[in-house]
């Protein structure tokens, strides 16, 4: 069976990429996957994700110099998501930086598929969107990477619905791109975080919190959250 990994991407800092590593580590907590810090600047999800146990979490990074379209960079790109510690499923948070490298690389070179397909790797590219204005250049990042690994890998954008309660034609926005590009969107982080409930989980967030350990209101709050938007059963 192929190793599954999740490379959860956006050029624009600010976006909510540690956020949505943080829900789908709470969405995760009844497997093995392997959660990967790659932000080489801020570390975010190191800090967020301290609720999980050592063996599921570590960090990488990416090392990208030069024009990085050759051959050289694919292989060491894919030779270092290879040796990551994990049986069945990773997902790695990458910096806004570490993003946009990821950009210079040849993703369409079939080589780098095929090198994929003989590791048994299988890349799937989850696109995180913001609103306000974070969005236009979230869109951008996200046309770019749709082109850069069509037609080769599966991509998945992820509105950050709270970014865009306040902006509901930049929603219809994204969901017309998202039409256009022919690709999946999905949404994350419906609560309001100027909210109470919102608040309350967005501290338990910086602090690192397990679901076990928030008060009732922000625990039913977040279990809803994984329930509806990650599937999770909880």
């Amino acid at each position: 069976m192929a190793r599954k990994i999740n490379l959860i991407l956006q050029g624009k800092g600010g976006t909510g990429k540690s956020l949505y590593t943080y829900l789908r580590a709470l969405s995760e907590m009844g497997s093995s996957s392997l959660f990967v810090d790659a932000d080489g600047f801020a570390r975010t999800s190191s800090n967020q994700l301290i609720f999980l146990p050592e063996k599921r979490k570590t960090t990488l990074s990416i090392q990208t110099t030069g024009p990085s379209s050759d051959k050289t960079d694919l292989a060491t790109f894919i030779e270092s998501l290879n040796m990551l510690p994990f049986e069945n499923e990773a997902f790695i948070d990458f910096g806004s930086l570490e993003s946009r490298q990821i950009l210079e690389l040849d993703l369409q070179n079939p080589d780098f598929a095929r090198d994929c397909d003989a590791l048994d790797l299988n890349l799937n590219f989850h696109i995180i969107v913001a609103g306000g204005g974070n969005y236009h250049p979230c869109e951008q990042y996200l046309t770019r990477i749709c082109s850069a690994v069509d037609p080769w890998f599966e991509l998945t954008a992820w509105k950050n619905q709270g970014t865009f309660s306040p902006f509901p034609q930049l929603s219809d926005q994204l969901d017309l791109t998202c039409e256009k590009l022919d690709i999946p969107l999905r949404s994350f982080a419906d609560f309001d975080p100027d909210s109470y409930l919102g608040g309350r989980i967005l501290n338990g967030i910086i602090d690192g919190h397990g679901l076990e350990t928030y008060q009732m209101g922000p625990m039913l709050r977040l279990r809803h959250e994984l329930e509806i938007n990650f599937e999770a059963k909880m």
